[in-house]
């Protein structure tokens, strides 16, 4: 497991144990989800996530904007990590995690390292055109990231949330 990376997975073995389960022949996704969903701050894991990624802030200079990020998975299936886009900003140390199994929290830290002013534009034709009235810094942009998950609206009998995958 990813230093990143806090919980115990919540898998279908997890559930068994459960009263409300022993008797259920099929364990599926919705159940794991809504498991992990009321167990979610279990064994101090949401709390070790938020502790974790504020220790990273420090790393950093004191004028950098940061922002912490911190995911939790109630999808009832495993989130793997596809790709991501920085529009401003990076990954600090730790990156996404690559595997977070149902009932795990990630953290890490997005840093942002610059303001950039525009001063150059083309246009159409390519052609360099100077901007010559430079707008003011006074207000920061902050950091801007997309990391790919999936997520679903539909709800099963019991109105809990179904993830998409099943």
């Amino acid at each position: 497991m990813a230093l990143n990376v806090f919980g115990k997975p919540i898998r279908n073995h997890a559930l068994k144990v459960m009263p409300e389960y022993q008797d259920k022949k099929v364990i599926t996704a919705v159940d794991r989800a809504y498991e992990a969903l009321m167990m979610k701050d279990a064994d101090n894991k949401a709390e070790n996530a938020q502790k974790f990624v504020e220790g990273l802030k420090p790393k950093y200079a004191a004028a950098l904007i940061s922002t912490v990020c911190l995911i939790y998975n109630a999808t009832g299936n495993r989130l793997t990590f596809i790709r991501s886009h920085d529009w401003e900003g990076h990954i600090g140390d730790y990156p996404y995690p690559l595997l977070l199994e149902n009932g795990q929290w990630g953290a890490f830290l997005h840093v942002y390292t610059e303001i950039r002013e525009a001063d150059q534009f083309n246009n159409y034709k390519w052609e360099t055109r100077r901007f010559l009235n430079h707008y003011s810094s006074d207000m920061l942009n902050g950091c801007f990231s997309t990391v790919i998950t999936g997520f679903s609206d539909v709800m099963d009998s019991d109105y809990r949330i179904s993830p998409i995958f099943e």
